[in-house]
């Protein structure tokens, strides 16, 4: 009886020790670091206070509700972005060398406050000061660099593009998905807005109420009855809205595109097989050389670009501090490895890019979203009557017409050098005027005749005033006699 009882306890052990194996394995965050030869990690920035408000807001009432201020990041953002750099060190400890170095890691925030307070709380994580440049000091100074606001196409994407707004604004009036979405939802849409203050007639209009009411309820401040009973709803229309941006193939590639360009060409740049860099990007492609990891602190509409750009995005909304890893590993030939975190009790999931495993070649991926890349974002994002005066002579800007020379098929319009205005009857002067300019014309003449004559005297050459003209070398001169 005892050696069964103690035989099924054995098993219970041991099915016990199997279980925890699994869980722990499950759990492990190190990468394989054996292959690996750069990281590109894109994160959202950590939690922060509402970017707006609405005008039935209660919180509006309270002055010390976010004492950091509108849209800045809170004291758990920065919390989450230490955890994340710690989390970061655990997996590519080893890989990453535990002091800064600057030719193993870059960093580039959007230029947002909250962005840029995240990757200086995620690199005090990720860098703790092991080594200690001053005795009194437990903090590690490291580098980073924004992009600026107006000319962001990779972080934030604030950069003018005519082309995607018109595309947007067509897709927003006419896509049967947008229409389905509204003509479903006008009666949450009109309670929502009777109930909040706001003017909104469709969903894109009172989606602003879902970052509003969620980030209030996780600082457990007042929030309405109405609002946490509309929130479950909110998330899911939110969700679907994060694809809107990037919904077709040239939208993907005019706002997804510049992004995934550039983390394909840091890989390149790793592989040495990048042949060419525009003289713009010569500051953002820095995946060459001892590079090991590049941080990219930005935003959830980031990561929803630029993972539905290239087919992974299932429809979510990015939590704070959520991150996706891009691995670039070598054996045998290049390959990489997708992973996005955005759970903090378990393993990253690998994500597997259509068309390719879930170790997909470098030279595959290229191939599968070459129709995604702008080869020229400026002229893609001009409007077809901006690209069709340039093509027929219009300014272009920044072209450098030295080093310019057209092909032979192009064919060049001959620009006159004077442009001939014809006169017109109202162009002609009056006869009074052409009169008065007759008789000072005749008296300017008379007078210098009059005073050449007195001068050269009657012979016109002779020396009756006492002066001879003569040339010298190029110039008239007179000399005395």
């Amino acid at each position: 009886m005892r050696r069964g009882i103690g035989a099924a306890v054995g098993v219970v052990l041991v099915a016990v020790a199997l279980i925890n194996v699994a869980s722990s394995s499950s759990h492990s965050v190190a990468a394989d670091t054996d292959t690996l030869q750069l990281v590109q990690v894109i994160f959202r920035h950590g939690d922060r206070a509402p970017t707006n408000t609405y005008p039935n807001d209660p919180v509006n009432k309270d002055p010390t509700a976010w004492p950091e201020g509108k849209a800045q990041l809170t004291s758990v953002g920065k919390m989450q972005q230490y955890k994340l750099g710690q989390y970061l060190r655990r997996r590519y400890n080893g890989f990453l060398a535990d002091k800064y170095h600057a030719q193993e890691l870059y960093v580039v925030s959007s230029d947002m406050d909250r962005t840029i307070m995240s990757v200086e709380s995620n690199l005090a994580g990720l860098f703790p000061p092991v080594h200690k440049w001053h005795p009194s000091l437990d903090w590690q100074p490291i580098p980073l660099r924004t992009i600026p606001w107006k000319e962001d196409q990779y972080l934030h994407v604030n950069k003018k593009c005519p082309k995607y707004d018109q595309l947007h604004h067509e897709f927003m009036s006419t896509s049967e998905v947008v229409l389905t979405m509204n003509e479903e939802n006008k009666d949450f849409v009109a309670h929502l807005s009777e109930k909040s203050g706001l003017r909104a007639s469709t969903v894109k209009e009172i989606i602003q109420l879902q970052d509003i009411i969620l980030t209030e309820s996780i600082h457990n401040l007042t929030v309405p009855l109405w609002a946490t009973l509309a929130l479950p709803k909110l998330n899911d229309l939110q969700a679907q809205i994060n694809t809107w941006s990037t919904f077709t193939d040239e939208m993907k590639r005019l706002r997804g595109g510049p992004l995934l360009d550039l983390l394909l060409k840091n890989m390149l740049a790793k592989t040495g097989a990048l042949g060419y860099s525009s003289p713009e990007e010569k500051h953002m492609v820095v995946g060459g050389g001892g590079r090991k990891m590049l941080l990219y602190s930005a935003h959830d509409s980031t990561l929803s670009r630029i993972m539905n750009t290239i087919g992974v995005f299932h429809p979510h909304n990015p939590p704070y501090a959520s991150s996706l890893l891009v691995e670039l590993h070598f054996e045998d030939d290049h390959f990489v490895k997708v992973y996005y975190r955005n759970e903090t009790d378990r393993a990253p999931y690998q994500l597997k890019i259509p068309g390719c495993s879930l170790t997909c070649r470098l030279s595959d991926l290229i191939t599968l979203t070459e129709h995604l890349i702008p080869r020229d974002l400026k002229e893609e994002c001009s409007l077809d009557e901006e690209k069709s005066k340039n093509s027929k002579g219009g300014e272009v800007k920044h072209r450098n017409l030295l080093k310019f020379t057209p092909p032979a098929s192009l064919e060049l319009e001959e620009t006159p050098l004077l442009t001939v205005t014809p006169c017109t009857a109202s162009s002609y002067p009056s006869p009074l005027v052409i009169g008065v300019v007759g008789v000072v014309m005749f008296m300017g003449c008379f007078f210098l005749w009059l005073c050449l004559f007195r001068l050269l005297g009657s012979g016109g050459g002779g020396t009756s005033m006492g002066k001879t003209w003569g040339r010298g070398s190029d110039r008239l001169y007179y000399e005395r006699i």
